[in-house]
């Protein structure tokens, strides 16, 4: 399960063509979505989803923000950074990969 954290401008097309040529492709949601309004079924849906990895993507430097860029709290869920590409010259900005960490961490 893939779980995408993105901001509002970013480009996650590329990934959703790339991940259409994957035999098997990954149940993929949206995740720390706080500004759409959406039923009890679906608040249901979205807080049950515990995803294997999320990809951040960083547009406009709002996750620069967080505390600690090696580590990521979501709906109760712990995750580490386990890769991360900035964009050269621009703070704050690129891609990183989480996976959830293991309950010794």
């Amino acid at each position: 399960k893939l779980g995408l954290l993105v901001e509002w401008f970013s480009c996650e097309y590329p990934l959703w063509l790339l991940l259409e040529e994957l035999d098997t492709p990954p149940i993929v949601q949206h995740v720390g979505v706080t500004n759409m309004p959406m039923s009890k079924s679906m608040q249901k849906q979205v807080q049950e989803f515990e995803p294997d990895l999320i990809i951040q993507f960083s547009d406009h430097g709002r996750f620069q923000l967080v505390p600690r860029p090696d580590t990521l709290e979501l709906d109760g869920s712990a995750y580490r950074l386990c890769w991360e590409m900035p964009e050269p010259g621009m703070p704050g900005i690129g891609t990183r990969l989480y996976m959830p960490t293991s309950p010794n961490e």
